[in-house]
């Protein structure tokens, strides 16, 4: 692959990462670097990031729900993620 490639290929995926909490992001890479030999396919982080991102959503739901103390809290994490 050329160096013009290459730097298409980090742009898109640094657009794409762009969209996660960046601890989540932080987590997979690393996850992926240590335990892959090859440069993850795109589909391989989409899949893992958005597992965990879903997860972080669906115990944000759970705190809104059943707690109105937790809804401040909530609203906290809700911010965060949106960054």
């Amino acid at each position: 692959m050329e160096q013009a490639e290459q730097s298409m290929m980090m742009s898109v995926y640094a657009d794409e990462l762009s969209r996660y909490p960046a601890d989540i992001v932080t987590y997979v890479l690393r996850s992926l670097a240590e335990t892959s030999q090859w440069f993850p396919a795109w589909a391989d982080l989409a899949l893992e990031l958005q597992w965990r991102t879903n997860k972080r959503k669906f115990m944000l739901d759970a705190l809104v729900k059943n707690s109105e103390p937790a809804g401040l809290v909530a609203g906290l994490i809700a911010n965060a993620l949106e960054k």
